[in-house]
């Protein structure tokens, strides 16, 4: 790494950061151009982290310290001030300050020659989606569910609680290192927590004992709750169980950034999964056969057409012609030629419109349980309460942190007004949404199926049946609640 006083060499023209430092050298400091200074010092970390953008401005002033903030991806926060500090150790005129508070790892502090006050670089998250892979929200959802706090506004508070709840991590069960190590990464994701923890606490009355982490294996206290039905290993959709006492609180975990944000889908189910028992096998096996013919049929219409290279193609081989990614190869039928088949009046969707049609009530039944879980409210006589917890919140470097109310459906109240609609008569259907357009009519423009569950006339669950990813595999379901029905679950009637 050259040498800052190397930086300072005379030059023809200014260029950088460090040209200007070398010119107020020899100028009386006025106050202004001192914090003009220290910003400019601020954005050499910048110049040099090459690796990491940041977005510099001033926070403010006081007559010992100029306080500036930096704007990072919430990911790189913390490597981003690792990376400052070095720098600032390597070069000369340059002086690291000790950080004494819990902030040490996420801002830097420093003294340069040039400059009376020292500088204090407050670094921001942005607080942008999409920086992590892993999802680090539920197990702080569980922790601060057991943590006696208040809500944050800002940046500063919002570490203090991330901290505490590092130092708390003792209270889980289940939870794997590289969670904890997302702590620091992911800020929407811990207010979209807060909002979550704080209906939780509500719902436990006072803060929970212990949380378990039931995503990559079911904690041995709480096993014996695991549930196998409808097709679903785990039919206990639990992402975290909180105890309070002798009781179990389990909770599937959703997120989003507001309260009239859209709602996140609530099941994510291949069509073909809800088909078991001896009622549906030999509709199982019909859709396989159908679904044979079509790809079958698809894949020799495009070796006609020249698209593909012909050669034989059958009920056995079909999967191995398609893959092409989006415009396909001579050997493999690209995604876009699928797609305009499955948006047609031959399209695949139509087989399935016609075993969901011939078997109503099953299948509305099932699309039911699976999403709002009813069968789970038979395990409250072994002290297990199940609930639907979408946490509300976002951060961001101007709004600061925003806990929003989050929207809770206990599995007791679901089954009571379910019960009031017709559930327990079985008064069920599920019809095709008339607002949208089916993937085999005329004009379709979405390869989707889109359909309302009711029960008792009531619309209930939204549907829409889609591929997700490959071709071969089965297309999914994906719900959401009505309006209507979150309606009715909220009401005194």
């Amino acid at each position: 790494m050259k040498q800052f006083v190397e930086q300072l060499k005379p030059r023809a023209k200014l260029q950088t950061p460090l040209d200007k430092v070398q010119m107020y050298i020899s100028e009386e400091m006025t106050p202004e151009a001192e914090i003009q200074r220290a910003i400019e010092l601020a954005e050499l970390m910048d110049t040099k982290v090459a690796s990491i953008d940041a977005q510099t401005q001033l926070k403010g002033s006081n007559k010992n310290r100029i306080t500036i903030t930096q704007v990072v991806n919430d990911k790189d926060r913390i490597k981003f001030a690792a990376l400052a500090k070095e720098i600032i150790d390597a070069e000369e005129k340059f002086e690291n300050i000790n950080i004494s508070s819990a902030r040490a790892e996420k801002d830097y502090h420093f003294r340069h020659t040039s400059v009376a006050r020292s500088i204090y670089v407050q670094l921001k998250p942005s607080g942008a989606k999409g920086q992590v892979r892993d999802d680090p929200n539920e197990l702080l959802a569980g922790i601060f569910a057991c943590l006696n706090t208040k809500d944050p506004t800002n940046i500063e508070e919002l570490d203090v609680l991330i901290d505490t709840a590092k130092k708390s991590i003792g209270k889980s069960q289940g939870h794997t290192q590289g969670q904890i190590d997302l702590f620091d990464k992911a800020y929407t994701n811990a207010c979209q927590a807060i909002s979550a923890a704080n209906a939780m606490k509500k719902m436990l009355g006072g803060t929970a004992d212990k949380v378990f982490m039931t995503g990559v294996k079911w904690p041995a206290e709480v096993e014996k709750f695991k549930r196998d039905s409808y097709g679903m290993k785990d039919f206990n959709s639990s992402d975290i169980i909180l105890k309070k006492g002798n009781t179990y609180f389990g909770v599937s975990l959703k997120k989003k950034q507001s309260k009239t944000a859209e709602d996140p889908t609530i099941l994510n189910k291949a069509f073909d999964t809800i088909l078991n028992g001896p009622d549906l096998a030999s509709i199982k096996e019909e859709l396989l056969k159908k679904k044979e013919q079509f790809y079958t049929s698809v894949i020799k219409k495009a070796m006609d057409e020249k698209i593909l290279t012909k050669r034989p193609v059958n009920s056995k081989n079909w999967k191995t012609f398609l893959g092409g990614g989006k415009t396909g190869t001579k050997s493999k039928l690209g995604n876009d030629y699928v797609n305009k088949s499955l948006k047609s009046t031959s399209s695949h969707f139509k087989d399935m419109s016609d075993i969901i049609k011939s078997n109503e009530k099953l299948i509305a039944e099932s699309l039911i349980n699976l999403v709002l879980k009813m069968d789970l409210n038979d395990l409250a006589k072994n002290n297990f309460m199940f609930s639907l917890v979408t946490g509300n919140g976002r951060y961001g470097p101007n709004i600061g942190a925003v806990i929003d109310e989050a929207d809770v459906y206990d599995v007791e109240t679901v089954v009571e007004k379910m019960d009031k609609l017709g559930w327990s008569e079985r008064n069920l259907s599920i019809e095709f949404n008339n607002r949208k357009v089916q993937a085999f009519d005329v004009g379709a423009t979405a390869a989707k199926l889109f359909y309302v569950v009711k029960v008792g006339g009531m619309d209930i669950i939204k549907i829409e049946l889609r591929y997700k990813g490959s071709f071969t595999a089965q297309p999914q379901f994906f719900a959401v609640f009505t309006n209507k029905f979150k309606d009715l679950l909220k009401s005194d009637v």
